[in-house]
């Protein structure tokens, strides 16, 4: 009796986790609210950050957008197979929509997606991305902003079960990484100093306690 009790309790605990979302869903964002008529199956990714989070629920985009910089292939409407720093873990080969803040309308509407994902800085074009496509705009930056995001992408893409695996990784990592640095550097100030490269390779930033 025991046993199936616990059992039924694990099987309810389960089926709450993992709960499926009901479409439409609403989704509030830094653009305003976003609603998804159905099961996103076709989704651009507007930068790295949305890129970083799609990849993180397992998502992979059927289009890209970022800044030329660091693209090695810029011609708009090609697959991209060079994406910088995220590429070993994309396989879908991502059409390039061109800038991330900016992209090629035309482009992206013969994508036909069913949601754009990007940051607050293309806002300026929500307007028109939503034209084209259900627009979720977040912010990318703040601290510990990604782990509001990722729960909010997460349902409009109903993989509420593959975010809570992402956040429950990196919590580990997190906490594993400071037991192997915390003795090291007790008693210790360390000034964080790093180079994103490529053509800003010269220029260097300094992280502040955050």
């Amino acid at each position: 009796m025991r046993t199936r009790l616990f059992s039924l309790l694990a099987a309810v605990a389960l089926g709450t986790a993992s709960a499926a979302t009901t479409y439409p869903v609403t989704v509030s964002h830094s653009a305003g609210s976003t609603t998804v008529p159905k099961k996103p199956l076709r989704v651009v990714a507007l930068g790295p950050h949305a890129l970083d989070l799609l990849l993180s629920l397992g998502v992979q985009p059927v289009g890209y957008g970022e800044a030329s910089t660091f693209i090695k292939t810029p011609a708009f409407g090609s697959p991209i197979r060079d994406i910088r720093n995220l590429g070993s873990r994309v396989t879908s080969s991502p059409v390039n929509v061109g800038d991330r803040f900016n992209p090629n309308l035309e482009i992206l509407t013969s994508l036909k997606p069913d949601l754009i994902v990007g940051e607050d800085y293309a806002a300026q074009v929500y307007p028109q991305l939503s034209r084209v496509a259900p627009t979720l705009l977040f912010k990318g930056i703040d601290r510990s902003e990604w782990q509001k995001t990722l729960p909010l992408l997460a349902r409009a893409l109903d993989r509420e079960a593959a975010a809570t695996a992402a956040l429950a990784t990196y919590t580990k990592g997190v906490q594993a990484t400071r037991a192997v640095l915390a003795p090291r550097f007790r008693n210790q100030k360390v000034l964080v100093v790093w180079t994103g490269g490529g053509e800003g390779k010269n220029t260097f930033n300094i992280s502040d306690h955050n």
